[in-house]
């Protein structure tokens, strides 16, 4: 993971050109922890799209603009399970699901 990686990552949520873009580490981690399928940024979006109607609406954004919520749930999921890696708190995580 470089400093692109963590720039484009949060970047692409206004920037459209961006998304899809994860590296190899946020990717293994959303699968890991999170158990998405995520073999490649397109893959995870793919999958985000299609359960859209599930996701809660707190995390969906303010609804004016899809596309752009999409994004900064895809972001927020990728930054989340990188945050879950680097701070060691997977069992955490695990048991607040």
């Amino acid at each position: 993971m470089t400093a692109t990686d963590i720039l484009f990552r949060g970047l692409q949520v206004h920037w459209d050109e961006l998304f899809p873009t994860a590296d190899e580490r946020a990717l293994k981690a959303a699968n890991e922890y999170f158990n998405l399928p995520a073999a490649s940024p397109d893959e995870l979006a793919d999958f985000i799209k299609s359960k859209w109607d599930m996701i809660s609406k707190d995390q969906k954004g303010n609804g004016k603009d899809k596309d752009a919520d999409v994004r900064g749930v895809f972001s927020m999921i990728l930054d989340r399970a990188v945050g879950i890696e680097i701070e060691g708190k997977v069992d955490d995580a695990f048991a607040a699901m």
